[in-house]
């Protein structure tokens, strides 16, 4: 089990033996975490745990070698990820690693080890991407400071859904987000929740 915290890094909890490790920022060291204000983890099908940070960036810890690799946002890069602190991250059906920053989307090109970044200027309504989820219909649904997103994963397509739609606020909490069994999603917000099927969505709106 994987925990991480707001100033003290993070944790790794083993629930067989009772044994915990725990992981931190360490100035005199590469490999370590970048910082220790941890906002979102997510462990891929590869099974890399990948770990986002308030300014700090994105980590990926191996378990495998116990190693971490930073990335980080940098101006003159523009394959680098879209903002240093790092809201939120998914995985879609496709194996393709989602990231949600105060500066973007960040879509993760594992051949070339770098990011594809999606802005206002693609169509996004705010930078501000607190949370994600994907559905099975190829789209990422994005809770952002300023609306609720439909992202579409493979022609890049935006819908944006906002009070005028039934929405209860525009503006969403980070990681607040949910998906049960039946399909159903959850996208907290500052003035409630908001919950939907992605395919009744679709559906209506053909």
């Amino acid at each position: 089990l994987w925990i991480g915290t707001f100033a003290e890094g993070l944790y790794r909890y083993d629930m067989a033996s009772g044994a915990v490790r725990h992981f931190r920022c360490q100035a005199d060291s590469s490999n370590g975490l970048s910082g220790n204000s941890i906002t979102c983890l997510l462990e891929d099908t590869n099974g890399y745990l990948w770990i986002g940070t308030i300014n700090r960036g994105l980590n990926r810890y191996d378990p495998r070698n116990e190693r971490f690799m930073h990335y980080n946002y940098q101006l003159d890069q523009p394959g680098s990820i879209a903002g240093n602190t790092v809201w939120s991250a998914a995985q879609d059906a496709g194996r393709g690693l989602w990231f949600g920053t105060n500066g973007g989307l960040s879509y993760y090109d594992a051949a070339q080890n770098c990011f594809r970044n999606f802005t206002t200027q693609d169509g996004l309504p705010g930078n501000m991407i607190f949370s994600i989820l994907p559905d099975t219909l190829g789209n990422l649904w994005l809770g952002t400071g300023r609306g609720l997103v439909c992202f579409n994963s493979t022609n890049y397509s935006v819908k944006i859904y906002d009070t005028g739609d039934g929405l209860l606020n525009t503006e969403f909490v980070q990681g607040a987000c949910f998906k049960d069994q039946n399909g159903t999603f959850y996208f907290g917000g500052n003035h409630g929740v908001t919950f939907f099927n992605p395919v009744n969505i679709s559906k209506s709106k053909t």
